[in-house]
């Protein structure tokens, strides 16, 4: 609908330019206040269309288009107590009566294509009654000729524009049917991923209170661990996502999860989404490694990064496992290593044996 509208407004311009000379001419016919009027009414709303339909809203097209169709069939009504009885002496006619049928497409625009063909049929009769009464008797064709052309030559156009029309309206639709659908798959997105955040939250700091409890009961480890889970869930629901991290800042962190690491080459600034998913599997595998690989195990971190993206292992030469043989119901692999890999399009690959220790392999490529 902005284009037609665009494209009406263009029309209002072209004639505007090839209508000069005509306006021109019908200065002496009548009073001057209606010529500025007409001026005003007719092209100026025209002009006026294509402004103001280049980011305007479907209902605010409709207004703007409605008004030039108005304003063309109120300068035409106007033009008979303007008109002061002088003749024109162009063969081109009143320049008003040149352009009927783009306020009927305004029409069409502004309401349906059954009534863009009514505005048409009221401006045909007026403008060629005008342009008859201004000319010298014998100078223009028949009445009924002049009628029937003008009506059946505009209403080609009107025709084309009420199809064209309807189909930019089925398109409208269709688009903004497309975008609620788009955003309402984003909104349930955003909402998966959230809980797959919260999920492992649950399991990295919940989870292991529990485990906690379940071995020593109360005890001050308890509460050491019950602390650093609430503390962890207050962290989470207070902290900003940071748009980036810097490398070496990304770096330290994971520095920090264990001693026992290699850095290999340097990257970009990772996007916040990436290096917080990054670090707190990486955090869950040292965990789950410290848990279950035996007192003895040493654990490993190799980090090795590329302009192309980054891949983390973590290592340790303890007892190992089955991955196989992972019960469902244990979420540390499913939720806080794969699950936060997933949401940031990257990927984690677990490799053990039992009686070979366990290699957990984390990429994420830009």
């Amino acid at each position: 609908m902005r284009i037609f509208s665009m494209f009406v407004s263009v029309g209002y311009l072209i004639y505007g330019v090839l209508c000069i000379p005509l306006i021109i001419a019908a200065v002496p016919l009548a009073a001057t206040w209606w010529t500025v009027a007409a001026v005003i009414l007719t092209l100026g709303t025209g002009l006026a269309m294509g402004a103001l339909s280049w980011r305007a809203d479907i209902p605010r097209i409709r207004i703007v288009s409605g008004t030039a169709c108005v304003g063309f069939l109120l300068a035409t009504a106007l033009w008979w107590p303007a008109w002061n009885g002088n003749l024109i002496s162009t063969v081109q006619g009143i320049w008003f009566a040149q352009f009927p049928g783009l306020a009927a497409i305004a029409a069409v625009i502004a309401v349906r294509t059954s009534v863009g063909f009514v505005v048409l049929a009221i401006l045909v009769v007026n403008t060629v009654l005008a342009d008859n009464a201004v000319h010298e008797p014998g100078a223009t064709g028949s009445l009924i000729g002049d009628l029937a052309w003008g009506y059946v030559f505009s209403m080609v156009f009107v025709a084309a524009a009420g199809m064209g029309l309807r189909a930019a309206r089925i398109l409208d639709a269709t688009r903004a049917e497309a975008y609620a659908a788009t955003a309402a798959a984003a909104a349930e997105q955003a909402r998966a991923v959230e809980r797959g955040r919260f999920n492992a939250l649950t399991h990295d700091s919940l989870m292991s209170t529990l485990l906690v409890a379940a071995r020593h009961g109360s005890s001050p480890e308890l509460a050491e661990e019950a602390r650093k889970a609430l503390g962890a869930i207050s962290v989470d629901e207070q902290r900003p996502p940071a748009e980036v991290v810097p490398w070496p800042v990304f770096v330290e962190t994971i520095r920090d999860l264990n001693p026992d690491i290699t850095i290999a080459g340097e990257t970009g600034p990772l996007p916040g989404a990436v290096a917080e998913a990054l670090t707190l599997a990486t955090a869950e595998a040292v965990r789950n490694a410290q848990r279950h690989a035996g007192a003895d195990a040493r654990v490993t971190i190799s980090v090795t990064a590329t302009p192309d993206g980054v891949r983390i292992v973590i290592a340790d030469d303890g007892v190992g496992f089955d991955p196989n043989a992972v019960a469902p119901a244990r979420l540390g692999i499913a939720l806080s290593i794969r699950g936060r890999m997933q949401m940031i399009d990257g990927a984690a690959e677990i490799n053990s044996s039992p009686g070979t220790g366990t290699e957990v392999v984390l990429t994420w490529s830009r």
